[in-house]
C-alpha cells in the first residue's frame, strides 16, 4: 500500500482544517472587539504609543473579524494572513512583552498559524483556488475558441482561413 499516494490532498484537507480553525476564531476574537469592547481596546492601543489609536484599533479588529472570515473561506488567504500576522505580532511583542508565556500564548499560536498560512495559502480546498482554476478554465475556452473549437456552426477553419487570404 502507498500512503504517499493520496498526500496532496491530505495536505489539503489538513490546511482547510487548520484555515477554518484559525479564521473562525480570529473572527471571533474581532468581532468582540467590534461588537463590545471598542473603546477599552482603544485605549489599549493608545497606551502602546500608535498615533491615531482610534484608526488603528479599527485595523486591527477588522483585520482581525473580516481577516478571519476571509481565512476561514479561504479568500484572499495570505493577505489576510499577513494582516493578522501583524496584529498577533505587534500583541505578541508589543502588548504582552512583560506578561508570562500563559498570558500571552493564544496571541503566539496565532501568529504561527497565520504564518503558516502565509506560506502554504488556502489550499486546493479554498476559494482562492476556485477562482484560479475559473481563471485557468476561461483561458482554456479561449484557447479552444481560438483554434477552431469553438467556430460558429456550418463553417469550418479552412473557410474562415481562405478568407482571411482572400481578404488580405
Amino acid at each position: 500500500m502507498d500512503i504517499t499516494r493520496n498526500k496532496p490532498r491530505k495536505v489539503d484537507a489538513s490546511l482547510l482544517i487548520m484555515r477554518v480553525f484559525l479564521g473562525s476564531a480570529l473572527a471571533v476574537h474581532g468581532a468582540h472587539k467590534i461588537f463590545g469592547q471598542m473603546d477599552g481596546f482603544t485605549q489599549g492601543v493608545a497606551g502602546i504609543g500608535f498615533p491615531v489609536p482610534v484608526l488603528f484599533a479599527w485595523l486591527a479588529a477588522l483585520s482581525e473579524f473580516a481577516g478571519g472570515l476571509f481565512i476561514a473561506l479561504g479568500l484572499f488567504t495570505r493577505v489576510s494572513a499577513l494582516f493578522a500576522a501583524v496584529v498577533m505580532g505587534v500583541a505578541f511583542f508589543m502588548v504582552h512583552a512583560a506578561d508570562p508565556f500563559r498570558v500571552k500564548e493564544l496571541a503566539y499560536v496565532y501568529l504561527v498559524f497565520t504564518g503558516s498560512m502565509i506560506l502554504c495559502g488556502g489550499g486546493y480546498f479554498s476559494l482562492d483556488m476556485m477562482m484560479v482554476n475559473r481563471r485557468r478554465n476561461a483561458r482554456r475556452h479561449m484557447a479552444d475558441f481560438g483554434s477552431g473549437m469553438g467556430m460558429p456552426q456550418g463553417r469550418n477553419k479552412s473557410e474562415l482561413a481562405g478568407r482571411k487570404r482572400k481578404s488580405a
